[in-house]
């Protein structure tokens, strides 16, 4: 695949995300109990701010072929092995 050649890499996924089908839904509720006594904030930092990080960007083919490098071996078919690679072995290395 060619690499995008717009200055802003997000142009046009906003429009083909369909927002409207989105909703807020609770998950949970919960009490938090703060101790009451007299506190301090620490002041918010003003150095090292404002400043816009650049994108580690990579091409599809490299991220494809990392992905295989890596993940070839697997049979893909042993849906318990891909589990267990999935939620312990992958996160884990």
């Amino acid at each position: 695949m060619p690499a995008p050649r717009e200055e802003d890499l997000s142009r046009g996924i906003l429009k083909a995300i369909d927002m409207d089908s989105y909703r807020v839904e609770r998950q949970a509720v919960q009490r938090v109990q703060l101790t009451d006594q007299d506190a301090e904030i620490d002041p918010v930092p003003t150095d090292g701010g404002g400043h816009r990080f650049e994108p580690e960007l990579d091409r599809l083919s490299n991220i494809i072929q990392n992905f295989n490098d890596l993940f070839s071996n697997i049979t893909w078919e042993d849906t318990d092995r891909i589990r267990r690679l999935i939620s312990t072995e992958i996160p884990d290395g």
